[in-house]
């Protein structure tokens, strides 16, 4: 991370700084704790390298201090209050460049367990939201509207979507490597597919998973799957495309074993998708 922007990061009493620094560790650990249930050592040391970078001149016992102050107002009744009080707080703090900061902190705190999740995506681009923050298309990080948006429909409610086109992977994953498609599998993939649209009913989900059924056995499945590869590789990001990987590989153990033409399929994908082959 580059260092803050604001000269008046220095200038403010000790008091402001634990306090902001108390606020940013809050914000931190909702991000890493609140969207998975699960806090790992990395992700730890990343919030305190991060904290540290913030305020360079204060000693190590007080980031730590302000981490544990963090873990105190989160496990509270009114955590939910207490995060919202940070976020409002860092947005009066700090400039709009320092947030953005702030941001691209999240995203490596996001990443430090080796995941970069849905809810983590949704999460950072709802601060960036609240934090009025905003990039020209050139400046665009992980952070910018399309990393927490990138299956969203634009069009009319009954056309194809991205959405649809990551179905019909999991589906052909699922189907075509066995010729079998069994309740488990179906439920893996509506689960997975949920996932990628928070917020959306169970209803709405299982309706793209039946029209791309429909779609499925009408052809011709070569070409739509390759356009389907294609159109999800383009509209998710880089960044997210390992997790594709994982939501796929939970697709083909669904049923209890992964085949080995399910491999091929998923290192297949890995490679169209710009992955190294051990990803796959």
């Amino acid at each position: 991370m580059e260092s803050p922007s604001s000269d008046d990061a220095r200038a403010r009493p000790v008091h402001d700084r634990q306090h902001l620094l108390r606020d940013l560790a809050l914000i931190y650990l909702t991000l890493a704790h609140g969207t998975d249930e699960d806090l790992t050592d990395d992700e730890v040391d990343t919030i305190a390298g991060e904290l540290h970078e913030w305020q360079e001149e204060m000693r190590q016992e007080s980031v730590l201090s302000a981490i544990k102050g963090a873990l105190a107002l989160y496990e509270r009744e009114d955590a939910l209050d207490q995060v919202n009080a940070a976020i409002q707080g860092v947005h009066e703090r700090l400039s709009e460049e320092d947030r953005q900061l702030i941001l691209d902190d999240l995203v490596e705190i996001a990443m430090a367990d080796g995941r970069y999740m849905h809810e983590e995506s949704t999460f950072i681009g709802e601060l960036a939201d609240a934090w009025d923050v905003s990039a020209g298309e050139e400046d665009r990080g992980h952070w910018a509207s399309s990393a927490w948006t990138v299956l969203q429909n634009e069009g009319p409610a009954e056309s194809w979507t991205p959405v649809h086109d990551l179905a019909l992977i999991y589906l052909t994953l699922a189907y075509e490597t066995d010729k079998d498609l069994d309740e488990d599998e179906v439920d893996a993939i509506t689960a997975k597919i949920s996932e990628w649209i928070p917020g959306a009913e169970n209803e709405d989900v299982l309706g793209v998973v039946r029209e791309v059924m429909e779609t499925y056995v009408q052809g011709p499945r070569r070409r739509v799957f390759a356009e389907s590869v294609d159109a999800v590789g383009e509209v998710v990001p880089q960044h997210q495309h390992e997790a594709l990987l994982a939501d796929l590989r939970y697709v083909a153990e669904a049923d209890g074993v992964i085949l080995d033409a399910e491999r091929r399929i998923i290192r297949d994908l890995a490679d169209a998708w710009g992955l190294p082959a051990e990803e796959a």
